[in-house]
């Protein structure tokens, strides 16, 4: 075994590493043993010329909403986040689904009424907001794969932050202003 991996490359992937060696007889295969952290072994033969590129871009989905630290309820036949008024601070964790490199995929997420543009956020799966002002947002967030193929639908929530009683058109009327 030793002789057979003296030209061998060692690959640390994680849990698992794996000895590769180039076997020109298989027209180009690479013959790879592959060895688990928890001491399972196998055996692995990979045509790099057959290999293709990830063309199905990444499931998103918003996966929790926090407001003030407490989690809103997030209800896919009603995807409308209603938030008291006066927020300090709005979190909105989100994720996409891959099998395929999933610590590769990068994200872009824009709220709507607060955003100017889509804001590139690279692998970070949260983002935060401070102070809200009352009115109706929407949080839009899209993903690409390990390939670059981007999700052009993404996921979104609607949030709908109440406005203070000072701040209602009843006071307003009220008061005159």
């Amino acid at each position: 075994q030793q002789a057979a991996c003296a030209d061998a490359g060692v690959v640390g992937l994680g849990r698992v590493a794996v000895v590769a060696r180039f076997d020109a007889a298989k027209q180009g295969a690479v013959l790879g043993v592959v060895f688990h952290d928890d001491g399972r072994t196998g055996l692995a033969v990979v045509h790099p010329d057959r290999v293709q590129a990830n063309r199905i871009p990444p499931s998103v989905l918003v996966a929790r909403v926090l407001v003030d630290g407490r989690p809103m309820e997030l209800r896919p036949s009603e995807p409308v986040v209603r938030v008291a008024p006066g927020p300090r601070r709005l979190e909105v964790d989100y994720t996409a689904l891959t099998f395929v490199a999933p610590e590769n995929v990068h994200f872009q997420h824009r709220l709507e009424g607060w955003d100017d543009a889509w804001i590139d956020a690279g692998t970070k799966r949260s983002v935060s907001y401070s102070r809200l002002p009352a009115g109706r947002f929407v949080f839009r967030v899209t993903a690409c794969n390990n390939a670059g193929v981007w999700n052009e639908n993404g996921a979104a929530v609607s949030l709908i932050v109440a406005p203070c009683w000072w701040q209602t058109w009843w006071f307003r009327l009220g008061a005159g202003t």
